[in-house]
């Protein structure tokens, strides 16, 4: 158990440091690339994670999930193909890649060979991935905050140097993040190879066992990457790059939300699981009470975030980004409702109904499609954060409802008893003064 904290702390420090930094960046970026070079930006980030879920096919996943039935030379060749598995669906992407370039003519707001160079990206991120997964599964957390540091100060004296001292366009971004990939893909890669927890030997009952179990975990995961990039790409068809770089850095400033739901996540998830499994009406009180507590405080802090977003903005960024206030308040609650989802998303997965994570996903998807589709047209960027905002309400009422259906919860009782315990402390205060 004192593991399991320890582990949990760690990981929770580093998510915040690699989140707050990247925060950070937005007023030193902001003062020299133009709103252009930002929509630059978030095309290269939005296809590079498109690239980079059709590399990995789900294969990270499915060497978490079997990492517990092999041991030894059999695990090692486990993940050793599931490296032929993606190297066969990059093959396909390229060849995908290709086509396009022949018989499509799409502006992307640059040179569309730029593909090639985010395909080769998308391989280095998907090798990164697969070897941090790897040092999660071996409960080696100082290991994985030290590759996310090393890629981290790497990403970003590159970019730094390069856009303030050589004075680079976007593509000092970009090179930073080309570079620290490639050295994280590198290190990771050579590690795994060096220690023998990989061997690339082709065997047809891992290759079965590995692409039965990822295929269908794909739509998912394209649908999950389609509900938080999809209006980039939609916004730079639709409209403008300055309005799509405007856009993107609001989005930034509304994201301070999901910084905070995403170390909480971690570390409420192991306890979560300690409290369900026990079955006692009591454990089932604690969690609601969370979960109820959790919504409230991050509503709150979207409000704060955004009835101060003007001059929050105002006060970090340079004045040509001024306008992006007006997203802040739409993408801050937004991800206030997706970082409630998320938690009880863990009752699914708990209750292994993870099927229902699926189906809700992908309607998830295809309804921010239809609506930034629609919205957009009519709304420009204003549209796309409310297209988020109204996906993400539609998300967790189908899952709060999936949930309701699935297990008993005292939901109201625990809201009632929180109710009342705050009253009950007001009345006290205020006698004693």
């Amino acid at each position: 158990m004192k593991k399991l904290v320890y582990n949990v702390g760690i990981y929770t420090l580093g998510s915040f440091i690699s989140q707050f930094v990247s925060f950070l960046l937005i007023p030193v970026l902001t003062r020299y690339l133009s709103p252009e070079d930002y929509g630059k930006l978030a095309t290269f980030n939005s296809l590079l994670l498109v690239f980079t879920v059709f590399i990995l096919f789900s294969q990270d996943s499915s060497f978490a999930r079997h990492y517990w039935e092999y041991e030894g030379k059999k695990r090692a060749a486990f993940l050793g193909n599931t490296f032929f598995v993606s190297a066969a669906v990059a093959c396909s992407t390229l060849f995908l890649i290709v086509v396009f370039r022949m018989f499509f003519r799409i502006d992307l707001g640059f040179d569309s060979r730029w593909l090639y160079l985010i395909f080769v990206a998308a391989i280095l991120k998907a090798v990164s991935s697969v070897f941090l997964g790897w040092l999660q599964l071996e409960k080696r957390a100082i290991l994985y905050n030290g590759m996310m540091l090393l890629s981290m100060v790497t990403d970003i004296s590159i970019a730094l140097a390069l856009i303030i001292v050589w004075r680079f366009d976007w593509v000092g971004r970009v090179s930073g993040i080309m570079i620290s990939l490639l050295v994280s893909s590198v290190v990771g890669l050579s590690y795994l190879v060096r220690k023998g927890f990989i061997r690339f030997h082709l065997n047809r009952d891992y290759l079965r066992q590995t692409i039965s179990f990822s295929l269908p975990l794909v739509p998912a995961s394209l649908s999950g990457w389609g509900l938080t990039l999809m209006d980039r790409l939609l916004l730079n068809q639709m409209t403008s790059l300055k309005t799509l770089g405007l856009y993107n850095v609001g989005y930034s400033f509304g994201q301070v939300v999901f910084m905070l739901t995403v170390p909480f996540s971690r570390a409420w998830m192991p306890f979560f699981y300690e409290l369900i499994g026990s079955g006692r009406e009591e454990d089932k009180k604690r969690i609601a009470k969370v979960i109820i507590i959790a919504f409230f405080t991050l509503c709150f802090v979207a409000l704060v975030l955004g009835v101060n977003a003007e001059w929050v903005v105002r006060l970090i960024v340079a004045k040509e980004y001024w306008a992006c206030y007006k997203y802040v308040p739409l993408v801050a609650f937004a991800y206030t409702l997706q970082g409630t989802y998320a938690m009880l998303c863990l009752f699914l997965i708990y209750l292994k109904k993870t099927y229902l994570m699926a189906s809700i996903d992908i309607a998830g998807a295809l309804m921010n499609l239809t609506l930034n589709i629609i919205l957009v047209r009519y709304y420009g960027a204003t549209g796309a954060a409310l297209a988020l905002l109204l996906s993400y309400t539609v998300l967790l009422l189908l899952t709060l409802s999936c949930v309701v259906k699935s297990i008993d919860m005292p939901w109201k009782r625990s809201f009632v008893e929180l109710v009342s315990y705050l009253f009950s402390r007001r009345i006290a205060d205020k006698k004693w003064t």
